[in-house]
């Protein structure tokens, strides 16, 4: 979404296509009994995020030509993301894991069959 005008038609293509299989999945796993919802809900969010932070922001920029042929050239420059952002968002989703992960282990107990007991 965030490079929309660039991709033109076909990126809002692509991006419908999207959002049409996650609305599939979301209707699919409200109506099933036995999904759990909050983890697919938790995996968009988190993949939403680490894509936001990871996509390049590209502008089209128009070079001044010195010989004037009658057509302007048009360039993408990519803004670079560094990467310390991406390391602290993957540090971050997995702080985050783990808390949830070691919250979710204290509500339960297991047997000696791996079934979950609750405390």
């Amino acid at each position: 979404m965030l490079n929309r005008k660039l991709l033109g038609q076909v990126g809002s293509q692509q991006l419908t296509s999207i959002g049409l299989i996650v609305s599939i999945n979301i209707v699919f796993g409200l109506v099933s009994t036995g999904i759990d919802n909050a983890a697919h809900f938790g995996g968009l969010l988190a993949g939403g995020f680490v894509a936001w932070l990871t996509t390049p922001r590209e502008r089209l920029f128009v070079l001044q030509d010195p010989v004037d042929l009658g057509q302007s050239r048009v360039t993408i420059k990519t803004d670079v993301k560094s990467t310390s952002k991406l390391t602290l968002a993957i540090l971050v989703i997995v702080i985050i894991a783990g808390v949830l992960t070691q919250i979710g282990s204290q509500t339960y107990i297991e047997d000696i069959f791996g079934n979950k007991i609750p405390r």
